[in-house]
């Protein structure tokens, strides 16, 4: 259902709920144990966050982003993109989100 969401949103032209459709398949990838799959699809999703100015899009999908390479062991690249996540909640001003990412952040310190 998510790729039948993303192909009407692509002939659409709908940046935004492109981007999400492509996060919410990378979490089912992720789910799946398809890492690489994920990654691509979450780092598709951070660009179109960046090409439309989403600070909700780019906080949540760095975050998403970072749960595929901490699940990966690549803790230092999980570290730095839960920054750039925990930046944008910072910018929208999203105390839950805020908290949420540095939770984040201090367990991948673990």
């Amino acid at each position: 259902m998510h790729r039948k969401g993303l192909e009407i949103h692509e002939k659409l032209g709908n940046l935004e709920d492109m981007a999400i459709a492509y996060s919410n398949l990378a979490v089912v990838l992720q789910k799946r144990g398809d890492l690489d799959g994920a990654e691509q699809l979450h780092r598709k999703a951070v660009e179109i966050s960046e090409q439309v100015g989403s600070l909700v899009g780019l906080a949540t999908n760095y975050n998403n982003l970072g749960n595929v390479l901490a699940k990966r062991g690549n803790l230092a690249d999980a570290e730095e993109i839960y920054r750039k996540a925990l930046h944008f909640a910072e910018r929208i001003g999203s105390p839950e989100l805020i908290a949420s990412f540095s939770q984040q952040l201090k367990q991948d310190e673990h």
